[in-house]
């Protein structure tokens, strides 16, 4: 057997875990005991197979979940002025903290759930790899982590990368969060009939257009508003402009499609004069802000229709057992 690393081989510590790659985590009961309920009973119960007379040998309890799993589950159990809790975000642990949170159920280390439910919804980490996020969560059983992840991978191609965290959900889900994706679009898609995407006075240069080529008509500063005046006639790049956007959005039905589309490389080339092109550029600042929390708002409406069993993980897990014998 090999030992683990500091702080789990003090010479001290009263009883061994032991993992299913043989890696022997010597610790202290009181500090396994005040993070999990779980080792507490183990402990102290009459029925125990751990005899605390025993002084001469100590005990070892056999685990099912491998070295890795165990460090990151011990280092939630012990004082922050022994060692400093594992950084989730970090890839190499964020591979296996489905592992990490049914291990934490298990054992009833509360902690680690809320920990890993706030490193799963870190914006960066959802931005990043938000199908990962995904399979982890609803793997996990974290229901809100599991819904925030699903409208983040709308951000995201239809097809997800092939990333082996895919392996822990099944074809169902999938199933399921492609489903969201598709009712997701068609909220979108019924945007088309916004009053806000009516041609607004500001798509038209002032001076240039042909119902004011006398420069007579001013355009009024501030946001667009859908009761900005609408002419009969949309200028070609405006109707170009929101047949695109609509196109991307059924693709990525997401405020980053509208905020990531060459809107203002367009209202740049289709006003000749400096000051009008401008002034609309500001507007379509505007509009895009405001477009996209109706975005936000359409998909909102619509729910991932996953049912989460937050019993199921841990029943699996405590199906495998543990086990006790004396050194």
């Amino acid at each position: 057997m090999t030992l683990a690393p500091p702080p789990f081989n003090h010479p001290k510590a009263d009883v061994i875990l032991r993992s299913s790659d043989d890696i022997d985590f010597c610790v202290f009961k009181l500090f396994l005991s005040l993070a999990s309920p779980h080792f507490d009973t183990v402990f102290n119960s009459p029925q125990s197979p751990y005899r605390p007379e025993a002084k001469a040998k100590l005990s070892v309890m056999s685990l099912p979940e491998n070295s890795s799993t165990i460090d990151i589950l011990l280092r939630f159990c012990y004082p922050s002025t022994l060692v400093d809790d594992p950084d989730l975000g970090d890839p190499g642990i964020f591979k296996i903290l489905a592992e990490v949170v049914c291990a934490a159920k298990k054992y009833s280390v509360e902690v680690i759930t809320k920990k890993v439910g706030l490193a799963l919804s870190d914006a960066k980490v959802l931005e990043k790899d938000p199908f990962r996020v995904f399979a982890v969560a609803r793997h996990s059983q974290l229901e809100k982590e599991t819904r925030l992840a699903a409208t983040y991978t709308l951000r995201q191609p239809l097809i997800p990368p092939k990333i082996p965290e895919l392996n822990l959900i099944s074809a169902m889900d999938l199933l399921k969060l492609l489903d969201y994706r598709i009712q997701c679009t068609l909220a979108v898609r019924d945007l088309k009939n916004l009053p806000l995407l009516n041609t607004p006075e500001w798509t038209l240069c002032p001076v240039h257009s042909p119902k004011n080529a006398m420069g007579k008509k001013k355009v009024k500063k501030g946001k667009p508003k859908s009761s900005d005046t609408t002419t009969k006639e949309s200028p070609e790049w405006w109707i170009q402009y929101k047949e695109n956007i609509f196109a991307a959005l059924m693709t990525k039905p997401a405020r980053n499609t509208v905020e990531e589309a060459t809107g203002f490389r367009v209202v740049s080339q289709s006003f000749p004069c400096n000051a009008c092109g401008e002034l609309a550029r500001g507007y379509m600042n505007n509009f895009t802000d405001e477009f996209c929390k109706e975005i936000e708002l359409a998909t909102a409406k619509v729910k991932l229709d996953i049912i989460i069993n937050k019993d199921e993980g841990v029943a699996v897990e405590n199906s495998r057992g543990s086990s006790w014998k004396e050194n």
